[in-house]
C-alpha cells in the first residue's frame, strides 16, 4: 500500500547533491503556478495533513460538507451499480465482513461493456511485463513470458498477437491484465466511487481463461475482493479465513478446509470476498473473463509505519544508538539511553491525539486523481476563454484534507498534490469540491472580481485538477 510513510521510508535520502537537483527539477516541472492557485506535487515528508473540522471555521464546514456530499453521491452510484450491498457500512466495518454472492442484474454489465474493453485493451495498448502476467494451476509448468504474445518484429509496442494469446488460453494459461483502471476511463469511474467510499486505494485486473483452467489455485489475498464476470461461467469456491484480518508474513499461505459457498458465477452475478478468505476457480468448455477488483483497506500497521516520519521530526530519534545499550552514552543533548523509559516517552510524544486522524488524512491525500480527459475540449475550452458556459468537474479522490491557512492562502491536498489558493476564491474553490458538475456561470461570484470563476476554473484545468465535460 502507497502510505505517506511507506513512500517516504523508501530511500528518502537522495545519494548526491546531482540526485537532490534532479528532485527540485522534477518538482519545479510538475509544479503549475497561476495569479489564484498553485500546485505541486505534496512533499514527502508532508506536512501536516488533517482531515477538515466543521468546528474550525465556515470553510472547512464547507469543505466537510462537500466532502460529505461527494461520498454520498458515490454511495449511491454504487448502490445502482451493485444492488443490495451496503458499502457505506462494509468501508467501517473492521473484521465483521462476510462473503457474499450478489445477484446484480444488467446494470454494471451494461456500463462496463467489458469484452469491448478488453478487446480494445489488447489492440491498442501497449502491454510490458508489469501490465501483462500469466498464471498456471499447474506447478510443473514454468512462467510463460509476455513476449510470447507480442510481435517480435516490433518489441517495444508490446502489443498482443491474438494467434499466440489463444495458444497460450487453450494450454490452460489464465492471461492476466493488470491495472486497466489507469488505462480505461469506464472502469476508472467506478474506482473514483469506490475509493471515495472507502478512502482507500481501489485496483482492477482483468483475467482470461479457457476450459479447465486453474489460475492460481487455493490462494487467499491481501486485499478485499469483488469479482465481475463480463462472459463465460467459471466454478468458485470460497472458504472460511484461517485467521482474523490475515497478512504475509505474520500469517501463512493456507487455505482452511472450511467451505461456504460454491457454484458457478456468470455474467449479472458478483462475489464479495473479504481479505483472508480462501477461494479456488475452475473453467468451463467456454472462454471466460472477469473483472477481479482489489480494495486495499488502510490498516493499523499501516499507521504505525507512519512513526518513522513523524519521528525524524525528533533529534533523540535521529541521533545513532550507542554499542552498548546497557552502557553510558555520549550526547550533546539527550539519548535513548538516558534512562529505561525514554523511547516509549519519546514515541508517546510523537503519537499524540490526533496522530491517526493526521496518518489517515495523509494517505487519503495521497490517491492520486483519476481523469481522462479531452485534449481537445481542454484547448477549445482554454482558447475560447469564455468560461461562463463551460461545465467542469473536480473529481477528488477521498476528500479535500486541510495543511494550513494563513492571511494570503489556504494549503489543501488531495490527488498526491499541494493545493495553495489564495484566500480571496478559497470559498469558491470549495464549491467544486463536491465533485458534481458545475456549469461555471452559476458558481457565486468573488465579490469585487466577478472574472475570478473564470480564471479559478481554467488555473485549475490546466493544473489538471479540473475536467471539462461535454455531456451532462
Amino acid at each position: 500500500m502507497d502510505t505517506d510513510a511507506a513512500g517516504e521510508a523508501a530511500g528518502a535520502q537522495p545519494a548526491d547533491q546531482a540526485e537532490v537537483r534532479e528532485k527540485a527539477n522534477q518538482v519545479e516541472a510538475q509544479t503549475f503556478q497561476g495569479k489564484l492557485v498553485r500546485v505541486s506535487p505534496l512533499p514527502r515528508p508532508a506536512p501536516v495533513v488533517r482531515l477538515v473540522d466543521a468546528s474550525a471555521g465556515p470553510l472547512q464546514a464547507r469543505l466537510a460538507e462537500q466532502n460529505a456530499t461527494a461520498r454520498a453521491d458515490s454511495i449511491e452510484a454504487l448502490a445502482k451499480w451493485f444492488p443490495g450491498y451496503d458499502f457505506a457500512t462494509a468501508a467501517q466495518t473492521c473484521d465483521d465482513r462476510r462473503f457474499t454472492v450478489l445477484n446484480l442484474g444488467a446494470e454494471l454489465f451494461d456500463h462496463l461493456d467489458a469484452i469491448t474493453t478488453v478487446e480494445r485493451l489488447l489492440a491498442e495498448h501497449n502491454l510490458p511485463g508489469n501490465r501483462l502476467r500469466f498464471s498456471h494451476g499447474d506447478p510443473g509448468k514454468t512462467g510463460l513470458r509476455p513476449d510470447r504474445v507480442t510481435d517480435p518484429a516490433r518489441p517495444q509496442m508490446n502489443r498482443v498477437r491474438p494467434g499466440p494469446l489463444v495458444s497460450a488460453l487453450r494450454e490452460g494459461w489464465t492471461v492476466i491484465i493488470n491495472g486497466i483502471d489507469d488505462i480505461d476511463p469506464v472502469i476508472g469511474g467506478v474506482h473514483e466511487h469506490l475509493e471515495r467510499v472507502y478512502g482507500c486505494r481501489v485496483n482492477t485486473n482483468v483475467y482470461l481463461s479457457w476450459g479447465e483452467a486453474l489460475g492460481f489455485g487455493q490462494h487467499w489475498d491481501q486485499h478485499d475482493t469483488i469479482i465481475v464476470p463480463a462472459a463465460g461461467a467459471k466454478l468458485w469456491k470460497v472458504y472460511e479465513p484461517l485467521a482474523l484480518s490475515p497478512m504475509r508474513p505474520w500469517v501463512g499461505p493456507q487455505v482452511s478446509p472450511r467451505p461456504v459457498w460454491e457454484g458457478y458465477l456468470e455474467p449479472g452475478m458478483a462475489l464479495v470476498i473479504p481479505r483472508g478468505w480462501g477461494h479456488e476457480v475452475a473453467g468451463s468448455d467456454d472462454l471466460a473473463v472477469h473483472y477481479t477488483i482489489g480494495v486495499n483497506r488502510l490498516t493499523g500497521t499501516d499507521v504505525v509505519e507512519r512513526l518513522r516520519t513523524a519521528g525524524g521530526h525528533q533529534p533523540i530519534l535521529r541521533a545513532d544508538l550507542a554499542y552498548d545499550l546497557d552502557a553510558p552514552a555520549m550526547a550533546y543533548d539527550k539519548s535513548l539511553h538516558d534512562e529505561p523509559d525514554s523511547f516509549r516517552n519519546v514515541v508517546d510524544e510523537v503519537i499524540g491525539p490526533d496522530f491517526m486522524a493526521v496518518a489517515v488524512a495523509t494517505y487519503r491525500a495521497r490517491l492520486p486523481v483519476r481523469m481522462f480527459p479531452s485534449l481537445y475540449d481542454l484547448w477549445a475550452a482554454v482558447a475560447d476563454d469564455n468560461w461562463d458556459d463551460q461545465i467542469v468537474r473536480m473529481p477528488v479522490p477521498a476528500g479535500v484534507h486541510v495543511i494550513n491557512r494563513d492571511p494570503a492562502v489556504v494549503r489543501l491536498a488531495f490527488g498526491d498534490q499541494l493545493i495553495e489558493v489564495a484566500n480571496p476564491v478559497a470559498d469558491l474553490f470549495a464549491e467544486l469540491a463536491d465533485c458534481r458538475s458545475h456549469r461555471v456561470g452559476d458558481l457565486p461570484e468573488v465579490e469585487d472580481a466577478p472574472e475570478a470563476r473564470g480564471q479559478l476554473c481554467e488555473e485549475l484545468v490546466e493544473a489538471g485538477l479540473l475536467a471539462i465535460e461535454t455531456d451532462t
